[in-house]
């Protein structure tokens, strides 16, 4: 047992030397620099060394969009071979202003804030405008004609047409792409940018060397123990109620926190902290920029009012006529895929007793109790082996670990759909346990169950499970009753040397769309493209 504990340890120990080299650094392009409050932001992250050259390290991405301190949006973003995507949903209640959209991972943090990516995004909100809740300065004079594409560096970026009439399909070809390039393209239409804004200084909040572990594998979560008593937390636990086993044991270090090893827990919404003996625990938020004492506000000539009027107003229509359906939940990422149940049992073909303990007594040979009635535990082993259990037993409900089993002994059975047996040892982190019983309930939600105070719910944001850009094919069938009134026409964060034609299609929003292609190779190159064209 000790063995098991000294190994996970020693290994995150010589991981920790190993990396204390290594200087990450995140580069962040999005598919426009000026938003609505409300619409959608693209967002892609390279991952990079000191020089730029693409660094497959960190697994998770931490984005924060930080105005002041009432105005954030915050993200995880999931990397693989040192590139992230995501889309980050702007609030409808964001003020108006000049925001810090800052990234970073959770070994940058070993550097201080210095090194975290930042670059300025403006945000405007036309509803708090309207009401007169936001502060716009506006600039005397005639707005200055659209400035000229900038230069290209090494792609070219071709259109088949010049001008194109409502709902056309637009044919985009890019020429030169590096064999090892990832890019982002984004086709936009040309009415605000953000414009030149006035540096802020960065506060410096500088850790100890290496006392943040890199998140090599997934998220590395801290908690902390509230409650009176002892600090010492016994069998920390962090479990997501679900079909499937997700269970991680908690590692508490000297200093009192307790962390939890897991993978990206792509789609993951909440998550249930637990633990033996008095007390709970407190997941500690891993954002930890620092947001602008006060938001510089946004400087607009009024003839970018009409334009605004405009954008606004496509917004609303199509959040009316487009409405986005709620994202379908996706299976977490399974833990154990080798644990198979020596048994199943579907209680509907069984007879149901007063309590569950009865009903497991009664046609469970694998499955009995230990202990004192009050503090009983259960037992799992292998009747087929004529073996006796230790009363380790890992006792979930609908994925939940209930570390009081007395609780679940007094369970009506009549809420319960299933129950499966693993009779294995299994290890989760330095904690052994002898078999998993899991019971579930018909809809997995804990039916007529109430945790006890050591276990605590928490919302939990994982990676997105959906990063797909809400826009029509161009090959889909336009539909003439219904207005497209799109913006951003196209984003795509995933193109490479393969694909050189790519497709999207006009919307009914007339004006100069400006097409901007952006990435990087391998060793660090930076490259891009622009082309621009009318919808008329």
């Amino acid at each position: 047992m000790k063995r098991i504990a000294y190994i996970i340890i020693g290994l995150m120990g010589m991981m920790a030397v190993q990396a204390q080299d290594i200087k990450e650094r995140i580069q962040v392009h999005t598919d426009k620099d000026f938003y609505l409050a409300g619409e959608k932001m693209g967002l892609k992250l390279f991952g990079t060394d000191e020089q730029g050259k693409a660094l497959p390290f960190s697994r998770v991405a931490y984005v924060e969009l930080l105005g002041d301190k009432d105005n954030a949006v915050r993200l995880k973003v999931e990397m693989n071979h040192a590139t992230g995507e995501a889309l980050m949903q702007l609030p409808y209640t964001l003020a108006s202003g000049i925001y810090d959209l800052v990234a970073y991972t959770r070994w940058m943090r070993n550097e201080g804030e210095q090194v975290f990516s930042r670059q300025k995004i403006a945000v405007f909100n036309s509803l708090r405008y309207a009401q007169n809740q936001d502060h716009i300065e506006f600039i005397e004079g005639e707005a200055p004609a659209a400035a000229p594409l900038p230069a290209g560096s090494g792609i070219e970026v071709k259109t088949d047409k010049a001008a194109y009439g409502n709902r056309e399909s637009v044919r985009l070809t890019l020429g030169n792409v590096p064999q090892d390039a990832t890019l982002s393209v984004s086709v936009n239409r040309q009415d605000l940018s953000l414009g030149e804004t006035t540096p802020q200084p960065v506060a410096n909040h500088t850790g100890s060397q290496s006392s943040f572990l890199p998140e090599v594998e997934g998220f590395i979560i801290e908690s902390r123990k509230t409650g009176e008593g002892s600090q010492t937390v016994h069998r920390p636990n962090l479990t997501i109620q679900g079909d499937d086993i997700q269970y991680y044991a908690g590692q508490q270090t000297p200093e009192g926190s307790v962390y939890f090893y897991t993978n990206t827990l792509k789609g993951v919404k909440e998550v249930v902290a637990g633990m033996e003996g008095e007390g709970h625990l407190e997941l500690v938020s891993p954002f930890i920029a620092t947001p602008q004492a006060e938001m510089q506000p946004i400087k607009l000539y009024r003839q970018n009012e009409e334009a605004l009027t405009e954008r606004s107003l496509a917004l609303q229509a199509n959040e009316i006529f487009y409405a986005q359906a709620e994202p379908q939940p996706i299976a977490p990422e399974k833990q154990f895929k080798y644990l198979v149940p020596k048994w199943n049992y579907n209680l509907d073909h069984y007879k149901r007793f007063a309590t569950f303990e009865e009903t497991f007594i009664e046609f469970m040979p694998g499955v009995s109790t230990s202990g004192p009635k009050g503090n009983r535990r259960i037992v799992v082993f292998d009747s087929d082996l004529k073996a006796s259990g230790s009363g380790n037993a890992l006792v979930l409900l609908d994925g939940v670990a209930i570390m009081n089993h007395e609780l679940l002994l007094a369970y009506d059975p009549y809420l319960v759909k299933m129950v499966e047996v693993y009779v294995e040892d299994v290890a989760f982190g330095d904690q052994l346990y002898n078999g998993i019983l899991s019971v579930k309930t018909p809809n997995r939600k804990l039916s007529g169950f109430t945790l006890p105070s050591t276990s605590v719910v928490s919302e939990f944001e994982g990676t997105q499970a959906d990063t797909a850009y809400p826009m029509p094919s161009a090959k889909a069938e336009t539909q003439p009753h219904m207005p497209d009134l799109r913006h951003t026409l196209y984003w795509n964060p995933s193109v490479t040397s393969r694909d050189t034609q790519l497709e999207c299609r006009t919307s009914d929003m007339c004006g100069t769309y400006i097409v901007k292609v952006e990435g990087r190779t391998q060793d660090g190159k930076t490259v891009c493209g622009y082309a621009s064209f009318e919808v008329k």
